[in-house]
């Protein structure tokens, strides 16, 4: 990752690592054993890692073999990235587009059968507790549940769903 990442330790930020520098996978275990459950990013490259995740989220709409899990964890990455955008901004247009496009993309990773377990897996385990993990969880569901009633076409999943995403924005 091009970008530097930071712990929130308190109201201090800590610097785990430099733009550039590899984020080893047992640090980052260490971190969640010590309950430190987000990283955060400087506001000024927000932006840009946005460009990242969306490249991510194309990706992961096409490579199935990736698996159900892998697939709807960058789904749910995805689509945190852009709530915390929504968040940041507040509802500005250019917000609403960028989570509308984010959820567009998540619910044609979603919107198959064989994801069904991996939603429901991700609905109960949701860490941490958040009004962004909430709101996917409730957005996942609601594909699903299209799903079940038949209302498969891209639209109407889209649609629903999106509706389910955005019920707690106030919260946000």
């Amino acid at each position: 990752i091009s970008f530097p990442i930071f712990v929130k330790l308190g109201k201090k930020f800590l610097k785990l690592s430099h733009g550039g520098d590899d984020l080893e996978e047992d640090r980052i275990e260490a971190m969640k054993a010590k309950n430190v459950l987000e990283l955060w990013l400087a506001r000024k490259d927000f932006t840009q890692y946005e460009s990242v995740v969306m490249k991510l989220l194309k990706v992961a709409e096409m490579k199935k073999d990736l698996g159900p899990t892998k697939r709807a964890h960058l789904a749910r990455h995805g689509v945190n990235v852009a709530l915390e955008r929504l968040r940041l901004d507040g509802c500005s247009t250019d917000a609403l587009k960028y989570v509308a496009s984010s959820w567009e993309l998540a619910c044609n990773i979603l919107n198959e059968d064989a994801m069904i377990p991996a939603i429901l897996q991700l609905f109960l385990t949701a860490r941490p507790p958040s009004p962004e993990n909430h709101s996917f969880a409730v957005a996942s569901l609601a594909v699903a549940l299209a799903r079940v009633l038949s209302w498969t076409s891209p639209r109407n999943v889209y649609a629903f769903s999106l509706g389910a995403l955005l019920h707690d924005v106030g919260l946000m």
